[in-house]
This record gives structure tokens, sequence and C-alpha cells, in this order.
């Protein structure tokens, strides 16, 4: 059983072709931007609060050192009954350390963070990759196929604008001998069509036999 198809619009092809290019170049923008985004998340992670909290770490570090030399200096200077007087110096010593112990515990879920970020990254990447083969080979093939489709139709259609200009052939039925010619008719052939056009076509039963026959008893 052959199979048909019903095309209302070859314009439509082209047309569709036309829309999966945009479609092709809003999704490649769609990925760069998104591969940018993910990378710019691991870059600020990695580049930035990294070495924000080493830094911060290390400042840290050095105002302890700094506040428990203050303590130690003061110390030195007062009376061993005087201690309780040390009270500020005890006060910016602690607070270094709680500097020093949150800048430590940052550094430790950035790493903890830079260590999923890259997972994450690395998945959603083989995702991109996916799409970006799908767009590569299948989304071209189909772009390619609407070409060809389109093309196939176009000349289909200008095959049987053709045909129908030249029309169909004449009805009337000819000889196989080719069409008769006057001039070339054998003498008989042209006075029997002379008879049927002429003399013949005008005779009538009452001139036949019967004027023969009056003229032998005349005689």
């Amino acid at each position: 059983m052959s199979k048909s198809a019903k095309v209302s619009s070859i314009e439509a092809l082209p047309r569709f072709k036309s829309a999966l290019t945009r479609y092709d170049e809003g999704m490649r923008d769609g990925l760069t931007i998104l591969l940018l985004e993910v990378r710019r998340g691991l870059d600020w992670l990695e580049n930035d609060r990294a070495p924000y909290w080493r830094k911060e770490y290390r400042k840290a570090s050095d105002l302890l050192t700094e506040a428990r030399q203050a303590l130690e200096r003061k110390e030195l200077t007062i009376n061993p009954e005087d201690r309780p007087s040390c009270y500020e110096e005890k006060k910016l010593v602690e607070k270094a350390k709680r500097r020093l112990l949150y800048a430590e515990e940052k550094i430790d879920t950035v790493k903890k963070w830079v260590q999923i970020a890259r997972q994450e990254s690395e998945t959603f990447e083989t995702q991109l990759a996916r799409l970006a083969n799908f767009l590569d080979n299948d989304l071209a093939r189909a772009a390619a196929s609407l070409e060809r489709m389109h093309g196939a139709l176009d000349k289909y259609t200008q095959s049987t604008m053709t045909s129908n200009n030249v029309g169909p052939s004449s009805p009337t039925k000819s000889s196989p001998m080719g069409p008769a010619d006057p001039s070339k008719t054998s003498a008989g052939e042209g006075d029997f069509l002379d008879d049927s056009n002429g003399s013949l076509a005008n005779e009538s039963p009452a001139n036949g036999p019967n004027d023969n026959q009056s003229d032998e008893q005349g005689g």
C-alpha cells in the first residue's frame, strides 16, 4: 500500500528551519552563560574566599600574638596584687582568639564548599556537553533534512507546473499511416468522393433503371 503526505505549504519548511536555527543560536548562548556562571561561582570560592580567609587567619593570629605580648608587658609592669587590673588586655586576647577560631572555621567551610562545587560543576558541565552534542548532531541533521525536503518538494512543484503548461494532446483520432492528403488521393477514391458529395447524392429511384426501359420501348 503506497503512502502519501499531505503538504499544505512548502514555505512552512524553510520557516521551520529558520526557527530551528534561532533555537540553536539561543541554546548555545544559554549554554555559554550557564558555563560561565558555574565557573565564576567556583572561581569565587577558590580564588576569592579561600585566599581571603587565609589572610584573615594570619591577621587574627598576629592580633592574638600582639594581644598576648601586651598582656605580658602589662603583667610585668604591675605588682602581683594588681593583676586584676589587666582586664582590658585579657579581653583583647580573648577577642583575638575568637577571631582566629572564626577564621579557621571559615577556611574549613570554604574547603568543603570548593570540593562540593567542583563535583557539582563537573556533573553540570557533563549535562551541558550532552546538550551541546545534541545541538551539534541531532539538531544539525534535522535542519539538513528540512533543507532536503524543501528542495525535493520545490523541484516536484516546478515539474508539475511545467506539465500543466504543456497541456493534454488533441483527442482527434488519426490514421496510423498519418493524416490524409486530398492531393494524393487515387482517382477512384476521388470520383467516389465527388459522387458522394455531388451527383450520387442527388439521384432518386425514379431516375434509375426505369428510364432505360422507356428509351428501349420508344426505339
